[in-house]
């Protein structure tokens, strides 16, 4: 009896571990499920974040891309980082669309230890029309007020890309399509103008504008 007794205990305490069994199964089954179910939106999660990113980075390439080319750029080397009023850097542009605007920059490159503001420029200039220059002073602004450069600072050389209207070169109106020369002189007081790297211009050409 005690054996009968003991044997039927067991087959009960096997039941009640089976059935413990069969309900822990269904609810690993059910996590499991749920796991799944997860996994799947985070994948859908990730493909729309790299949606998302493919979109930004197109973006930023087309934004890129609108940026404006020059038309036209050329720099000189400033012989011993010292101009010299003798040294008149000459640059020679091609203007074909005469129906599109024109903006025209002083690019200068000079030390942190340049000892100006500003800097003084004769400006000459010739179309394709001219026999001869016209010729200009204009003052090209380096730092503002507080004497913060204009300009971006790498290290101790500072790079400056001024806007510099064709106005001040003799032009008004629409550029002619042909050659034009403008002929750069420094017009300061020192001369020698020290701490002076390079100077270029650079011709921008602007999108066309819709009528009306």
């Amino acid at each position: 009896m005690v054996r009968g007794s003991a044997s039927r205990e067991t087959e009960g305490t096997t039941k009640k571990n089976q059935l413990k069994m069969i309900r822990k199964a269904k609810r690993y089954f059910k996590i499991g499920r749920q796991i799944v179910s997860h996994a799947s939106r985070f994948t859908i999660d990730d493909s729309r974040l790299t949606s998302h990113v493919s979109r930004l980075t197109l973006l930023v390439l087309l934004l890129a891309s609108c940026k404006p080319s020059p038309q036209y750029q050329d720099h000189f080397n400033v012989p011993g980082g010292a101009w010299n009023s003798k040294f008149q850097p000459q640059f020679d542009f091609d203007v074909d669309d005469t129906s599109a605007g024109y903006q025209l920059f002083l690019l200068i490159r000079h030390t942190d230890a340049y000892p100006f503001s500003n800097i003084w420029l004769t400006v000459e200039s010739r179309g394709p029309r001219d026999s001869s220059f016209r010729k200009v002073r204009a003052e090209v602004p380096l730092a503002a007020a507080s004497g913060q450069w204009l300009g971006r600072g790498m290290g101790e050389v500072w790079e400056q890309r001024v806007s510099f209207p064709i106005l001040l070169s003799g032009f008004t109106g629409r550029l002619q399509k042909g050659r034009y020369t403008i002929r750069l002189t420094q017009d300061m007081r020192r001369d020698p103008l020290p701490e002076v790297l390079t100077v270029g211009l650079r011709l921008e050409k602007l999108p066309h504008l819709p009528n009306g």
